[in-house]
């Protein structure tokens, strides 16, 4: 039983990991591209770099949100 127990929050813990380093990396590829000035801009800000922002704010928020309703 403890075996299986500890497989099962090791799944969990591993799941959320990913989901951190996935933001991470948007996060970083996106500041990468805000150098950019070629390309469709929105802002004076390169618009896929602006998508990076927005699709990273909206998982940290899911993840945030995920980790209060979760305890």
């Amino acid at each position: 039983m403890k075996l299986r127990f500890e497989i099962d929050r090791i799944d969990h813990i591993v799941s959320k990991f990913s989901l951190v380093v996935i933001i991470a990396a948007l996060l970083m590829s996106s500041s990468i591209v805000m150098t950019i000035n070629r390309g469709p801009m929105l802002f004076d800000m390169p618009l896929i770099a602006v998508l990076g922002y927005i699709i990273t704010f909206i998982l940290g928020l899911i993840a945030v949100l995920n980790y209060i309703y979760s305890r």
